[in-house]
């Protein structure tokens, strides 16, 4: 099993959480029913991470550069994953935790609003 040692995740709290705590939470999801199939049966933290983040659970965050959030904006709107349906929501929120840009599956780009 790979592990980073943690992940940083915005919500229900800024804060970094240990994988056994992201182990702990996701076996508990499951247990509640919270866990899309696609995540069932995740033996790496990452995977259980990102059950965990599309069940609305937490939300996992990342600081980077402005060039690379809209790439990254860009390949998750775009891409593979967006294409199988994969990716239902992207949010891309500065330092003071503001949103910047927002886009929905199936509504495109809600904020900025267009003018």
């Amino acid at each position: 099993m790979r592990d980073f040692g943690g992940f940083y995740i915005v919500y229900p709290a800024k804060r970094y959480a240990s994988a056994e705590w992201i182990q702990m939470q996701y076996e508990d999801a499951v247990a509640n029913g919270q866990v899309d199939e696609a995540y069932l049966g995740a033996t790496d933290h990452q995977t259980m991470a990102n059950g965990l983040s599309d069940a609305g659970i937490i939300t996992l965050g990342k600081l980077v550069d402005g060039e690379k959030a809209v790439k990254a904006a860009h390949r998750l709107t775009k891409g593979p994953a967006s294409m199988l349906g994969m990716v239902k929501r992207v949010i891309i929120t500065d330092g003071g935790d503001c949103i910047n840009f927002e886009w929905k599956k199936g509504e495109g780009i809600v904020f900025p609003p267009r003018g």
